[in-house]
């Protein structure tokens, strides 16, 4: 939007299409609350549509509503807030009603197209966010492979892959720095591996109930429908291996069961079609009731944690039972600009309105302007530049040797005149910032820079003027 370019500008440690996204609705509506609910909404939108056009004309219209609404609760009702991993599950899930709704192929041309959308939008989701486009990835290619037209569905699979990469890469000149940055980023996270070997991970969320009753009951007929059970598994697995290798809480994450539990439900509506016996069907209603009662569970979990309640910890010392508790941290109404009246931690908040004042009525339009996290936001409230060759999150311990060395030089090489910083409450005294104290540059700040204003945690420092930096 300001002419900046990602990867090249600033780092970035995921794929350009969130950005991208995020910089089209703001060159639609302006940088602003309308932008993030326009953000949210198409994409929340798509995320209903395509499940929904999974399962339309296969089942019910209950349990179609059903299915609709647990993926509308799990996806970003919860979040109210553009986020990457869920922009990548809606790019991914774009092959899914198309492989639901063309199965059985018929003809190579069918295969062809499928594989062609699947591998387009799945690399998509891969340059959104790599840890959900990889099992997307894995998961259409193995449908492939066990397609009775591999060739013609495999080749509109690399087709489509390679058009997103070709596309993309157009748009942000190139993947030099998207591979230097993002495996920069990757190979700070060896740590998250450790995840997988824990049993307990993989039952987040339910995701499991679902296989195991529907694997109960077809156990004999998995390569009759294998199709749908690979898409099934592979729906599960997409889910479970994104929470695994992501930090977002299992708990109001779970974006996919409604996509999972639908798909289980066309498995038993195609059986009951078959005319089994009557204690097969009892059978397939009481497994079909079980996945059920578990989408109606988590509807409505979703809904008491998303309109403001938590479950209180259990204090062992107090005799009392585990009572609901109404959170009231977002309750501050922003008051600078575009975001007016989007509610918010108090504390941020608060900083954050005294800032961009401050920055408005201080700071000359020519001064360049570092602003440390959290206050990241302060560049387009104030119609800012934001700093250049400079981490677009400074997390300790996430930068590789390489990228530690261009963000230190360049802040030695192009001191920012004037720095927003926050002290992180129980850091030393003898620390001014995380983050400056992680890239060694306390000192060098502490000796070139003044306090212009401060409130309670929070500091704006101007470089002194007519020095050069002291070293």
């Amino acid at each position: 939007v300001s002419g900046q370019r990602i990867f090249k500008d600033f780092f970035y440690h995921a794929g350009p299409v969130f950005p991208y996204t995020l910089a089209f609705f703001f060159c639609l509506l302006g940088f602003g609350k309308y932008a993030f609910f326009a953000h949210l909404l198409s994409m929340s939108s798509l995320m209903i549509v395509l499940v929904y056009a999974t399962v339309e004309g296969r089942l019910r219209a209950s349990l179609v509503l059903l299915v609709s609404a647990s993926t509308a609760v799990g996806f970003y009702w919860h979040y109210p807030f553009p986020h990457y991993t869920h922009d990548a599950m809606a790019w991914g899930l774009v092959g899914f009603p198309f492989l639901v709704r063309t199965l059985p192929f018929a003809d190579p041309r069918k295969a062809f197209g499928c594989g062609l959308v699947c591998g387009f939008f799945a690399c998509v989701s891969y340059l959104t966010k790599l840890s959900v486009g990889v099992p997307f990835l894995a998961v259409y290619l193995a449908f492939f492979l066990a397609s009775p037209f591999k060739l013609s569905s495999l080749s509109g699979y690399a087709t489509g892959v390679l058009a997103a990469l070709g596309s993309i890469g157009i748009l942000i000149g190139g993947f030099e720095h998207y591979r230097f940055h993002t495996h920069s980023y990757m190979s700070t996270q060896e740590h998250r591996l450790g995840r997988f070997w824990n049993l307990s991970e993989y039952l987040s969320n339910f995701y499991w109930v679902v296989i195991a009753v529907t694997a109960g009951y077809f156990r004999r007929e998995i390569l009759k429908h294998r199709e749908l059970c690979l898409l099934l598994l592979g729906s599960a697995g997409i889910a479970v291996f994104s929470l695994i290798s992501g930090s977002i809480k299992p708990l109001t994450h779970a974006p996919l069961l409604g996509l999972t539990g639908g798909l289980a439900f066309v498995l038993f509506e195609k059986e009951r079609a078959g005319g089994d016996s009557s204690a097969r069907r009892l059978s397939g209603r009481i497994c079909q009731a079980s996945v059920a009662a578990l989408l109606a569970v988590q509807i409505l979990w979703t809904g008491i944690w998303c309109t403001g309640f938590a479950f209180q910890k259990f204090r062992k010392d107090q005799a009392k039972t585990i009572l609901f508790d109404v959170q009231t941290i977002h309750t501050y109404r922003l008051q600078s600009g575009p975001m007016k009246g989007w509610l918010t931690q108090a504390d941020w908040g608060l900083y954050l309105d005294q800032i961009v004042a401050f920055v408005k009525e201080k700071v000359p339009p020519g001064d360049s302007l570092l602003a440390l996290p959290p206050w990241e936001m302060v560049y387009p409230l104030t119609g800012r530049e934001s700093y250049r060759n400079w981490p677009y999150e400074v997390v300790p311990q996430t930068l590789s040797q390489r990228q530690y060395e261009i963000a230190r030089n360049q802040f030695l090489a192009h001191p920012p005149d004037w720095i927003v910083l926050f002290k992180h409450p129980g850091a030393p005294r003898t620390v001014l910032n995380s983050y400056t104290d992680y890239l060694r540059l306390d000192k060098l700040i502490i000796m070139n820079y003044q306090v212009e204003w401060k409130m309670g945690l929070v500091a704006i420092l101007r470089r002194n003027e007519g020095q050069a930096l002291r070293v």
